[in-house]
């Protein structure tokens, strides 16, 4: 690992096209303190993508995690690999995902984005790991308190990765409200290795008897935002009180004015398709530095 920095994004040969856009646009914008960490499902992914990537992308740093072969050699677990690769219960993307943030802070990253690739950043990496560390040291998440049954059983299924009583624990703090995307999924890499022990000896007789949990409902970065609520004093904060419902992921500029008049607190992305409609509602609001949901538009 030569970086501080590690955008980690889980990927497969159907999203190719998203992964190119996304990385077209931090053409002058990746610094050299910044590593893509591709998370591929296996073998044939991982030759398929550094076929790619040699070609054309070779300014750029970028490391590959063969998901699969991790978990053979690493975790060695065949149970896993039967989850993993038969994708039971949906469980392959937050697989994905946990497995490569386990990866990235084991390699010493110090700071952590994790994100699909239907993104496009507007902004410099160096100006952008700025200010995610900065939102994140706030240790404060906004979302909608919702009754809709999908995203309630998103919120429970997550709330399965802990123990009964930091389940009892999370549900008086946090039910029901629903923070997934409202702003860059960012860790740091110590609170990574901190999340994955706790996991280890709180939650699970071992990491890899938790890893059986993860299926897909288990969103990876509310499971963490839990975790830092029993562990390092964040909060959820309910916009509900604001007038605001619609879920994070969709938000309006007008309703991020609101938040931010109420909390001084601005996410660091909005959909491609809400800034692509009024882009000059956005003018002076330098912070935007990604736009997520490019294939929504």
């Amino acid at each position: 690992m030569s970086t501080k920095n590690c955008i980690l994004i889980p990927i497969h040969k159907k999203k190719v096209n998203w992964l190119l856009s996304f990385i077209n646009s931090l053409s002058g914008k990746i610094d050299q303190d910044t590593t893509l960490l591709l998370a591929v499902s296996d073998e044939d992914e991982e030759e398929y993508f550094c076929g790619i990537m040699s070609k054309f992308f070779r300014h750029i740093n970028i490391e590959y995690l063969n998901i699969y072969l991790y978990i053979k050699m690493n975790l060695k677990s065949e149970e896993i690999l039967n989850r993993y690769t038969q994708n039971i219960d949906g469980c392959i993307v937050n697989l994905k995902k946990f497995i490569g943030l386990k990866y990235a802070a084991e390699q010493g990253y110090e700071w952590i984005i994790a994100t699909d690739c239907d993104v496009i950043a507007i902004a410099e990496t160096n100006k952008t790991f700025n200010l995610v560390e900065k939102n994140y040291n706030k240790g404060e998440y906004f979302g909608l308190q919702t009754d809709n049954w999908i995203l309630q059983e998103i919120l429970l299924k997550s709330l399965d990765c802990f123990s009964e009583q930091d389940e009892q624990t999370l549900k008086t703090t946090a039910m029901y409200i629903y923070t997934w995307f409202f702003d860059i999924p960012t860790y740091s890499g110590k609170d990574v290795k901190e999340f994955f022990s706790y996991m280890s000896h709180n939650n699970a007789e071992s990491l890899n008897k938790w890893f059986m949990k993860i299926n897909w409902h288990t969103f990876e970065h509310i499971v963490f935002i839990y975790w830092r609520l029993l562990q390092k004093n964040a909060r959820i904060i309910s916009y509900n009180e604001l007038e605001i419902d619609i879920i994070p992921e969709e938000i309006a500029i007008s309703d991020l004015r609101k938040i931010k008049f109420a909390f001084d607190y601005m996410p660091l992305w909005v959909t491609a398709k809400n800034y692509l409609e009024c882009p000059a509602s956005y003018d002076g609001l330098d912070h935007i530095v990604w736009l997520s949901h490019m294939d929504r538009l």
